[in-house]
């Protein structure tokens, strides 16, 4: 549902009820595609991308002095 769908709704919904009951009836409703909505099954993915950034991190970090001396 695109934003002015969303608009034309909530006024449809004003005109034909009242405004409480469209904040409601509006809150019922996904505020994005539903397929753009992340899921429990895209956690594990994007914790295993902040496993693979984090170890990428410690093998590309810039030397020290100290480690130079080693």
């Amino acid at each position: 549902m695109t934003e002015l769908d969303r608009s034309r709704l909530y006024a449809w919904f004003c005109d034909h009820a009242d405004e409480p009951l469209a904040e409601y009836l509006m809150s019922c409703l996904a505020p994005a595609p539903l397929a753009d909505i992340a899921t429990k099954a895209d956690t594990g993915d994007l914790a295993a991308r902040i496993d693979a950034l984090a170890a990428q991190r410690e093998t590309d970090r810039i030397a020290t002095k100290a480690d130079m001396r080693d």
